[in-house]
């Protein structure tokens, strides 16, 4: 009996030692977790996190009518800052077309020049745009069916400003070559505004010649009847006209002055008379300064396999338009909606000197949205890229496949500081006698993603910097534009659509710029546009629905 109950009192107090044991491990777990839930979260190595939704509600970036960048949920994620700069980098085929161009061209109320690379844009959204305000579409791909712009008309003749005005037509027609010394460049600019200059005044009362076409035919003259120019240039009163030409007869036939003719030559080459950039520059159906007084969409459409041929013409259009509105803001109030520059495949331009320089002015102006492949492509064309960078207050990344970029973008997103904890235990023969258990935790840094996550992440997910709207950077979701609810009945289909080439012919006859309402009247195009019986969408008769699988557009760059 007595060994009996010598048993029992052993097995109690191995028992009793046995859920000592298990309190203690269980209460230092316990202690660990509640330290990790109601202490306040370490900062030592950074605080990075992601936007939550009520985040984005908060700062309103699930409604308003800002830019369309997204999709957070069910609703469209918008950048609504008025004065901010819209960077986006995607690859081709990742489908800004769908998600970020289309949409934005669908849904926003004020003006927008957009580069259209296939013209598919123009096909898709131009009849909803028409419903807003005047449509100009200026078509390299069918240059005989498009609207038409002069350059020259920007430059206001018989004022103090012609000089500078032909000055900045120049630099933009002049390819910038990273490598050229600056001195070659600004001899190119002010020589050729010296013919240009002398163009518009030789031909003041003749339009049909007062274009750059006709700069062309004169700076690539035969040697006899271009010296017979330049003597003629020289005899003029306007100085910058005689500079120019006593400049160039002074260098005679000096390795400099075959250097700058020979880049006066790149530069107004695509404006030959045989080529389709002469058809569309003969003559104004509007002027650049009616897009800052009410709503008008310009189409600027070149064939993609050509963009790098023409993107001296692009590239004079936008700058220009950046002229204008810099110098209509100065002058007049800005719309409730600035007008918005839409330039996809901005790479193809090529540099701009009044869109890097004028970054942080323009945003009082307009609004940028700018779209490259990669961050490589933004420095390749902008050397200076910091600049451009740091004035987009909005950033957008989707189909990253590039180290450099997903590096940049996970440096940017920053580190978040992460607890990690160790346990151990030491025993001797008998673990339920005599042991002891040690817990400790330690901190490290930790991206919040790490480059080759971004690079595996899932082709619609987007990473997205709201800059003050929404300080933290958001996960979003890409969308196509023609399966949402939101936009049906505002589009038509690519392929069924008319194209361009459809629209009526308008006869170039030259002249001045015309006044700004004159991109209010009905021209040819636009009483084509409104006719429901030449085939053309007119607003109210265009597809009413969203198409049907088979005839879904295909994913653009």
């Amino acid at each position: 009996m007595t060994d009996i109950l010598s048993g029992m009192v052993q097995v109690f107090k191995l028992a009793a030692k046995l859920l000592l044991w298990l309190l203690k491990h269980l209460w230092t777990g316990t202690k660990f977790t509640a330290r990790k839930i109601f202490t306040r979260k370490s900062r030592t190595f950074g605080t990075a996190h992601w936007a939550t939704r009520r985040d984005l509600r908060k700062a309103g970036a699930l409604g308003g009518d800002g830019l369309i960048v997204g999709k957070a949920g069910r609703k469209f994620l918008r950048y609504n800052d008025p004065e901010g700069t819209a960077l986006v980098f995607a690859p081709q085929g990742a489908g800004k077309g769908v998600g970020i161009v289309i949409p934005n061209l669908l849904d926003y109320k004020g003006s927008i020049l957009v580069t259209d690379p296939k013209g598919e844009n123009f096909a898709i959204t131009a009849g909803h745009r028409r419903t807003m305000g005047p449509v100009w579409c200026l078509n390299l791909a069918q240059p005989e069916a498009s609207n038409a712009f002069n350059p020259l008309d920007t430059i206001r003749t018989g004022t103090t400003h012609e000089t500078d005005d032909a000055e900045i037509l120049a630099d933009l027609m002049l390819v910038h070559e990273p490598h050229t010394s600056p001195h070659w460049r600004e001899m190119a600019t002010n020589w050729l505004a010296g013919f240009i200059l002398y163009v518009v005044h030789k031909h003041k009362d003749t339009p049909e010649l007062r274009t750059l076409t006709e700069v062309r035919a004169i700076t690539n003259q035969p040697p006899d009847a271009f010296q017979s120019t330049l003597e003629e240039m020289s005899l003029m009163g306007k100085a910058k006209i005689h500079e120019t030409a006593n400049e160039i007869l002074r260098s005679g036939d000096s390795d400099e002055a075959r250097s700058i003719l020979t880049n006066m030559g790149k530069a107004t080459k695509i404006f030959a008379a045989d080529k389709p950039p002469a058809l569309i520059t003969g003559q104004s159906d509007f002027s650049l300064e009616s897009i800052n007084d009410q709503t008008t969409t310009v189409y600027l459409v070149v064939p993609e396999e050509k963009l790098t041929i023409y993107a001296p013409l692009l590239r004079v259009m936008v700058g220009l338009t950046i002229n204008a509105l810099l110098r209509a803001g100065r002058e007049r109030s800005t719309p409730e909606h600035p007008t918005l520059l839409l330039l996809d495949e901005a790479a193809a331009l090529g540099y701009m000197g009044p869109l890097e320089q004028g970054m942080g002015y323009l945003r009082a102006y307009a609004r940028s949205l700018l779209i490259f492949q990669d961050l490589h492509q933004l420095r390749q064309t902008y050397p200076k890229a910091g600049s451009i960078i740091s004035n987009s207050k909005c950033q957008v990344a989707f189909g990253v496949n590039d180290f450099e970029t997903a590096e940049a973008l996970s440096k940017r997103i920053g580190q978040e500081t992460i607890k990690s904890r160790s346990e151990g235990q030491s025993q001797a023969s008998d673990a339920l006698l005599k042991h002891q258990q040690q817990a400790g935790e330690s901190e490290t840094a930790r991206w919040l993603i790490d480059p080759s996550e971004i690079l595996r992440l899932p082709a619609d997910e987007m990473l997205v910097f709201m800059g003050k709207q929404v300080k933290a950077p958001i996960r979003a979701k890409a969308f196509r534009y023609y399966k949402e609810r939101y936009f049906r009945g505002l589009f038509d289909s690519w392929r069924d659509a008319p194209t361009p080439d459809l629209q009526a012919k308008v006869e170039f006859s030259g002249g001045h710029a015309p006044d700004a309402g004159l991109a209010s009247s009905p021209s040819a195009v636009d009483t084509a546009n409104q006719n429901p019986d030449n085939g053309l969408p007119s607003g109210s008769d265009r597809i009413p629905s969203a198409p049907k699988p088979d005839q879904h557009p295909p994913v653009t760059g």
